[in-house]
């Protein structure tokens, strides 16, 4: 009985409950978790001033307006959804330095400010600039606040009105950015649909990285630079052997001092270059040493010696040949062929980087032929006086990563293995989506457009309480009407098309991971598009958990406990009959009967876990409104159910889940492969 009491009062008084309020995780305390845990000084650096202004109240958590800017400014927002200044703020950046100064002749004047650059590109010259960047596809977006000045221009070209846009904008001239990064070169013309899963400048910073390998470094600085001492100094014990060398004993008289002492000479050159001194004298080249030093001081070697020594010449003369003879001259070259026209990793990878000057930093490139062409005299990136080898290939390890920079549809990269999560395939589909959302008969509005949507679609979502929504495109001042709603048959159809392609890869691809929140956003904006009444329930973090949720999830459990199709399903998991009533508090009452533990369900991040997943049980996490939609097939099920059991499978018979990202994707797993085998 003692033991048994001790079982059940010894995890409550060790496990201290917290109260599952927003401002214990989001707040104060939150921010100085994470600037305890932080790896690095500048990560801990930046949650401290976090949560210095929290405290100051110059921070307000879960609104939509953090630092007090309008809601269209875009957020600095660091994990967890905090904001932590602004994007588009702050200090200059190198480049708008760089811009201001190529300005001047273009009559720029006064000192380089965020304001005069905002200011000048409302001038005559600065209009002129941004219109011909526009024409010649010659700028850079990278937040939705970049693209406001070249928007006034399109639209006062078009006859448009933008004075409203400009009432909005010029207050905050002096620190926010409202140009775009003018380029020298314009940006490639990629095919509607087409991503590459690495930019160019992702390139360059992997390609910084690449070295020789060291023990490549070793071989080759022993061809080169040691063989040719080691072979003087074999052929200073016996200059010219004789044809018997059986019967014959080397260093019979002295050698010659002065010709040790040359020798000893290039060694000691050899020694600072070589960092692995001490294995030089070690094995046959270490024995010879001292025999030829001992001899070179006037010491008479003895027979044991001698015959040691002629037992290192034969073996050497086995190897390399005799010298003077052509068999020396073959072997050697044997040797050293191997390294005949070598080029350091280095040198390659400056060569290639030279290569992707040619391309813009943000982008992709269509076609990896010409960055994959055997190196050439003519390359840049050579060292000076340095032998220029021609017709040297490229490493497969570059093929590999230039392969990642190439522009493709997201179909064939999956299938060729350069996207290997549905996280990539999130984060690559805002591009495709905001391709499919613009349609304008003007070619340079739907590159401008195109540019926006992408830029605001990449904007990381703020923290926000009391069921706030984030900031909409149509919101910013300079998003014109055509992009805000568009109605148009030919993009509803469009949207509908990529939207399945999107559905089919995932259900086929990974169906053991949930959707990711960024793609259930943008699949979101195809619904809307397509004119598909459906509301996707997001993936709610366990640990800012508010203890609510949306009509959307109350919407899909009605439409899960009404499907027919879905009887195996509901009969599987025990979902209760009954759709009246509190949809969070019938999963935290599933959740406390299915807990296999009760101290666990004292800490309020393990209690969240359990009812967020029979919440995701009770909706099926999004997959029976695809399909009740039209977007999942029976094939694309087919499919899924043989993948989901190829991965609960292992799990559950080998107890392989060792962690708990591997639990968490069986879970998700085995619920696809309950969902699939219901409806077939």
């Amino acid at each position: 009985k003692m033991m048994q009491s001790l079982r059940q009062w010894l995890p409550a008084l060790f496990v201290q409950p917290v109260p599952p309020t927003p401002m214990s995780t989001t707040g104060l305390a939150f921010a100085l978790g994470r600037a305890a845990a932080a790896p690095t000084a500048d990560k801990r650096k930046q949650w401290q001033e976090i949560a210095e202004a929290i405290r100051q109240q110059t921070l307000r958590v879960g609104s939509r307006t953090p630092l007090g800017l309008p809601a269209w400014v875009t957020s600095d927002v660091v994990s967890g959804g905090f904001a932590s200044g602004s994007a588009a703020g702050g200090a200059l950046l190198a480049w708008e330095r760089e811009l201001g100064e190529k300005l001047k002749p273009c009559g720029f004047e006064g000192p380089v400010s965020r304001g005069a650059l905002n200011e000048f590109f409302l001038s005559p010259d600065g209009v002129a600039l941004l219109c011909d960047a526009l024409d010649s596809r010659r700028f850079q977006v990278l937040l939705p606040e970049e693209a406001a000045l070249l928007m006034v221009v399109q639209l006062q070209r078009r006859g448009c009105d933008v004075g409203h846009i400009l009432e909005e904008i010029i207050p905050h001239f002096a620190s926010l950015r409202f140009y775009p990064r003018l380029l020298d070169l314009p940006r490639p013309q990629a095919p509607p649909g087409a991503v590459s899963v690495w930019t160019v400048d992702r390139l360059k910073q992997a390609l910084a990285c690449k070295r020789t390998p060291v023990k490549i470094q070793r071989q080759q600085m022993a061809q080169e630079d040691f063989l040719p001492v080691y072979m003087a100094l074999m052929d200073l014990a016996a200059p010219v052997p004789p044809q018997d060398l059986e019967n014959w004993l080397p260093l019979g008289t002295r050698v010659d001092p002065h010709a040790w002492a040359a020798w000893e000479k290039a060694e000691k050159r050899l020694e600072a270059k070589f960092s692995r001194s001490r294995r030089m004298k070690r094995g046959t080249y270490g024995s010879m040493r001292r025999l030829l030093r001992r001899s070179s001081s006037g010491e008479e070697l003895s027979f044991r010696d001698r015959r040691f020594a002629r037992r290192l010449l034969v073996d050497f003369y086995a190897k390399y040949g005799i010298p003077g003879s052509a068999d020396r001259e073959t072997r050697v070259s044997a040797v050293t062929g191997a390294f005949a026209g070598f080029v350091p990793v280095e040198t390659l990878a400056a060569i290639l980087t030279e290569r992707l000057a040619e391309f813009p930093g943000e982008m992709g490139v269509l076609s990896c032929t010409p960055l994959m062409a055997d190196v050439s005299e003519a390359d840049k990136g050579w060292p000076r006086d340095a032998p220029r080898p021609t017709g040297v290939p490229m490493p497969k390890v570059f093929q590999q990563l230039v392969k990642r920079v190439k522009i493709d549809s997201i179909d064939n990269l999956v299938g060729a293995g350069l996207i290997k999560s549905s996280e990539a395939v999130a984060r690559l589909s805002t591009l495709v989506v905001a391709q499919t959302l613009t349609s304008h008969e003007c070619p340079v509005q739907c590159d401008l457009d195109v540019s926006l949507a992408f830029a605001f679609a990449r904007r990381r979502s703020l923290l926000l309480l009391d069921y706030a929504s984030q900031v909409k495109l149509h919101e910013l001042p300079w998003c014109p009407p055509h992009l805000a709603h568009p109605d148009c048959p030919e993009v509803a159809e469009a949207s509908r098309l990529v939207l399945r392609n999107l559905c089919r890869l995932h259900m086929t691809t990974w169906p053991h991971v949930e959707i990711p929140n960024v793609a259930l956003r943008e699949m979101q904006k195809l619904l809307n598009a397509a004119k598909i009444k459906t509301s996707l329930t997001s993936d709610l973090a366990a640990d800012i958990f508010m203890g609510d949720v949306t009509e959307s999830f109350q919407k899909a459990a009605q439409a899960v406990q009404a499907a027919p199709e879905l009887e195996w399903y509901r009969s599987y998991y025990h979902l209760p009959t009954d759709t009246t009533g509190s949809l969070i508090q019938k999963c935290e009452e599933r959740a406390q009967q299915f807990s296999l533990c009760d101290s666990a369900w004292c800490n309020y991040v393990a209690r969240n876990g359990a009812i967020l997943e029979q919440l995701k049980i009770a909706t099926t996490h999004n997959l029976y409104q695809l399909y009740a939609a039209g977007l999942l097939t029976v094939e694309d099920l087919e499919v899924a159910v043989g993948k989901c059991w190829q991965r609960v499978w292992p799990v559950l018979c080998l107890d392989t889940a060792s962690s708990r990202y591997i639990q968490k994707d069986t879970a998700a797993a085995f619920r696809s492969l309950v969902f699939a085998l219901s409806i077939l």
